[in-house]
């Protein structure tokens, strides 16, 4: 069950993630991604979930930001 719920928060942060990010760099779909590494890409999902994981008041929103 908690398994589940960290599954749905990481699945709305990376949703939220891929928001913000469109809106910070003012570009969509597959060219979001052209101006990073994988190696930071990685990095910044991983440093969100583990937030997420870690404290439980972030909403997905507040992790992505």
């Amino acid at each position: 069950m908690i398994e589940q719920y960290l599954k749905d928060q990481e699945s709305a942060a990376e949703s939220e993630f891929d928001k913000q990010l469109s809106t910070a760099l003012q570009k969509e779909g597959n060219q979001i991604y052209g101006d990073i590494t994988g190696t930071t890409q990685l990095n910044l999902k991983n440093a969100m979930y583990n937030d997420l994981a870690t404290n439980p008041n972030l909403t997905p929103k507040t992790a992505a930001e």
